[in-house]
């Protein structure tokens, strides 16, 4: 065996971004962790001779608090002067720091302030704050002045979710500026003889040129592949390419930078310049790329490592991948700590660990295959079959992680258009220059390009078609992140060494009845789970509800989908942005039961994005809901014809979704309530879900009068957990009397215009002592129940709790309903046998035999509720 090549490089990568991780945990001051990081120093060269191995330590402290210096110093630039003032109206004068991204609701720029004016008073400031601008008026490097209010950005209330105050505190922003109206930003200033400046000016001309030569349609393509154009690709188009496993075309990182150098070494062989022309020249170009196409990890990771692997060449050195990607890291993370964090980085290098660690080996393995099988065979033809193989082996556990999803024809996909995608970038670099500084000639070279993206587009659009192309995986945990990597690094060094093969083998034969103990383990647990467990999360939509429920036999019920207002009309908002990713990070990809509670937007406008994004076997609607065309008619009939069955509910209906809970519905009334001023809200789907001892009663947005018929109508009220109605807008102190809940949960938006929810039911609700969760305020309330005990979690941190709440004696189990037939009858406006269809595996009793999809359960004494809470 080959002794270990000392990379002291990697070492102090490795040093540097825990040092960063480990910054979160740190509260000294910098000023400490610099002189802390200086004195390690010095002993280090002093011990450097007399005692090697603690000069190494040092040196490798030296670069963990260098790390954690350079997060917190970033760190404090963010939370600086700006947020203190968090919602007052200000006018700031700052420069354009990055190229203007586009969004569907504007353009937004990311400005350095320079000034700040808080009515008379002004003068100097410091900070990064965001604004988001109708059109494009602006550039890189103009100084603008813009009025608005600064906002702190909000953090994510649902766990796994996108963390939007996170993410730009990344990029170095620690504020919003929200502005109202046109007008509001001018310019006062330009600054384009600054070098970002003039490539910023240099993309424009690029991105235009594309138009004249090409389509819209394949131009926007171009637009991604030659310069990393996302925000002006289409939404559905950016879908295909990322359930086919192509995504990374679009964005532009080693690939493209590889097809670039091969220009440039193609175009130095003609012109037979020498080596080191051929360096600066390939220098100077990629380091102009780099600056047009955004200094993002990815394109610095991959100019650096190109940069030095041709001045290896140069040099006579060896070519050393794992120094040159420790420089890179290096130099990325010295510009901005919080790199270490972002996809982008983690994925760039480990997709390049991938190809240049396990490629290697899986193209000596092609060649070992073919000489067996005695065919012919070039070395060239193993890494195109390794490149992408190797790639997606080291880069699917962080595409699971955080895309939830797994292209299940990926490799398929990236064998057919990666050569296309090599033409298409060489050619469309020509067509965008043409195109910008000869227009009337763009159309020598536009169509043969606009054919390839033809084609290559086609081709991804056919592979995304297949059956189950791109499933839902949940997000992995980290460790079995890590362990992934671990193996796979294992596998590579057995394969490559003798040695380690040997060790390998003598591990499994020392431990083969460990191994076989631990697969009949694991074997046991899959087939056989032992969790049963009730999961209800209450999901931050912001002003509307979304209840999940995950049940004890792994089934699937949403109550509720959000909604934001214009989401009936747009089919975007809280459906795509926040339940359905949430559902993807749990793997979720099949909803057993969608249950609207009523057809306000609020709770109804996310249902089209969720049905066009995951299998919905069967929908629930109040019977009222039926009976008139409101606002959310028109949904109900684009569900009908997406081939879902549909069923109207009303008091005394129950479904055996799941065998082990009593999932029964107290509302709506099977007299709607008409004349209220809110018929709507009064006649909501009422649920009452019962798990062993444990109750949950969810409300929808039944105000005083529904509440009033509730408490009527005789069944039992008595739950542990509560959703309040109507976002906490009333709550009937003889209804909480009756319920006499131990936890209430708000489904309500942060600062809504409504005011929600209303002081006195907060007061209500603390004077009988019953604990309150809010989304606006703690984030998603995930609530775990063994069907004995509770246990409570929140997407934000609560304050601090007991971690048991005592509770009366243990509830009893609730006793089985008698059951009638259906009595009323539906609406006569959708078909009765559509309405009213044969039982089906989702819809049946488990208590009696019966063939009607609902079964009618009368009024029955109310049975005492406790449960044993515990906060997490």
């Amino acid at each position: 065996m080959q002794a270990p090549v000392a990379r002291p490089l990697v070492h102090a990568v490795v040093a540097f971004g825990a040092g960063i991780l480990l910054s979160g945990f740190i509260t000294l001051p910098v000023i400490v962790i610099l002189g802390l990081a200086v004195a390690c120093l010095v002993a280090a060269v002093i011990t450097h001779k007399r005692a090697f191995a603690i000069s190494c330590g040092l040196f490798f402290l030296v670069f963990l608090l260098s790390g954690s210096g350079a997060a917190l110093q970033a760190r404090s630039t963010v939370e600086g002067p700006l947020r203190a003032l968090d919602g007052h109206f200000v006018t700031v004068e700052g420069v354009v720091a990055e190229e203007p991204d586009y969004r569907r609701n504007g353009i937004m720029y990311i400005l350095e302030v320079k000034r700040l004016a808080i009515g008379p008073r002004q003068g100097p400031a410091s900070g990064r704050v965001v604004v988001v601008l109708p059109d494009y008026s602006f550039r890189y490097g103009d100084l603008i002045r813009v009025k608005g209010k600064l906002v702190l950005p909000e953090s994510a209330g649902n766990p796994g979710a996108f963390d939007y105050r996170t993410y730009l505190e990344r990029q170095g922003v620690g504020m919003l500026l929200r502005v109202r109206g046109d007008g509001q930003a001018v310019r006062l200033d330009s600054t384009d003889g600054r070098i970002r400046a003039l490539a910023s000016g240099l993309k424009e001309k690029l991105v235009g040129g594309l138009y004249k030569a090409l389509n819209e349609d394949q131009a926007v393509v171009v637009a991604g592949i030659t310069l990393g154009e996302r925000s002006i690709i289409p939404q559905n188009l950016s879908a295909v390419f990322a359930a086919t496993g192509v995504a990374h075309v679009l964005s532009v990182s080693g690939l493209h930078v590889g097809f670039l150098v091969g220009i440039v070494l193609f175009a130095a062989r003609q012109l037979r310049a020498g080596p080191l022309s051929t360096m600066v020249g390939a220098a100077a170009v990629l380091s102009v790329y780099a600056l047009i196409v955004g200094l993002q990890p990815p394109v610095l990771r991959a100019s650096v490592m190109w940069m030095m692997l041709l001045g290896a060449q140069q040099l006579g050195r060896a070519r050393d991948w794992p120094t040159a990607m420790a420089v890179a890291a290096l130099l990325i993370l010295i510009l901005n700590p919080f790199a270490l964090y972002s996809a982008g980085f983690q994925l760039s290098f480990a997709a390049t660990w991938g190809i240049l660690f396990i490629g290697p080996e899986l193209v000596r393995g092609c060649e070992h295959l073919a000489g067996r099988i005695g065919v012919p065979w070039r070395t060239a033809w193993g890494w195109f079959i390794a490149v992408p193989v190797a790639a997606q082996l080291a880069t699917w556990p962080l595409i699971a992680y955080y895309y939830n999803l797994y292209s299940t024809y990926g490799l398929l996909a990236n064998w057919v258009v990666v050569p296309l995608v090599g033409l298409i970038f060489v050619l469309g670099m020509i067509a965008g220059l043409v195109g910008a500084v000869v227009p009337w000639l763009a159309w020598l070279i536009g169509p043969f390009t606009g054919l390839l993206v033809d084609l290559f587009t086609g081709a991804v659009r056919w592979i995304a078609l297949l059956p189950g192309a791109a499933p839902v995986v949940a997000s992995p945990a980290p460790w079995v992140i890590g362990i992934w990597f671990a193996v796979l690094w294992a596998a590579v060094r057995a394969a490559a060494d003798r040695e380690w093969r040997a060790r390998f083998g003598a591990l499994f034969a020392g431990g083969r009845k460990f191994v076989v103990v631990l697969l009949v383990l694991t074997a046991t647990v899959w087939f056989f789970p032992v969790d049963r467990t009730l999961e209800v999360h209450f999901i931050d939509v912001g002003q509307g509800d979304s209840i999940l429920l995950r049940t004890p036999g792994g089934k699937n019920l949403l109550i509720d989908s959000g909604g934001w207002p214009g989401e009936f009309e747009s089919g975007s908002g809280a459906g795509d942005k926040v339940v359905l990713p949430y559902l993807k990070k749990l793997g979720i990809n099949r909803i057993d039961l969608l249950v609207i509670t009523h057809l306000h937007e609020d709770h109804a406008g996310g249902a089209r994005a969720l049905v066009s994004g995951l299998k919905v076997n069967a929908l629930a609607v109040p019977a009222p809901a039926l009976d008139r065309d409101g606002e959310g008619f028109p949904l109900l009939t684009w569900i009908r014809g997406q081939g879902i069955d549909l069923y109207p509910v009303e008091a005394g209906d129950r479904t055996a979704v799941d065998p082990a809970l009593g999932i029964a519905f107290l509302g709506p009334p099977q007299q709607p309530l008409r004349g209220t001023g809110a018929d709507e809200n009064n006649n909501s789907a009422v649920l009452r879900v019962a798990y062993g001892s444990v109750v949950f009663l969810l409300t929808g947005d039944l105000e005083s009068e529904g509440q009033e018929r509730l408490l009527q109508g005789g069944f039992p009220l008595k739950a542990d957990i509560l959703k309040i109605p109507h976002h906490g807008s009333t709550c009937r102190p003889d209804f909480l009397d009756r319920v006499q809940p131990k936890v209430a949960v708000i489904s309500v938006g942060r600062e809504n215009r409504f005011g929600l929810p209303r002081k006195d039911t907060l007061e209500l609700l603390e004077k009988r002592g019953i604990r309150v969760l809010r989304t606006d305020r703690d984030g998603a309330v995930i609530i775990e129940s063994d069907g004995r005990r509770v246990r409570v979690k929140t997407g934000r941190p609560v304050s601090p709790l007991t971690s048991h709440l005592s509770m009366p004696a243990a509830l009893t189990k609730p006793s089985d309903y008698s059951l009638r037939q259906r009595a009323s009858q539906v609406s006569s406006s959708m078909p009765r046998s559509k309405v009213m269809a044969e039982t089906s595996s989702w819809m049946t009793n488990s208590q009696a035999n019966t063939s009607q999809p609902f079964t009618r359960c009368p009024p029955k004494a109310r049975p005492s509720s406790s449960a044993r809470v515990t906060w997490a």
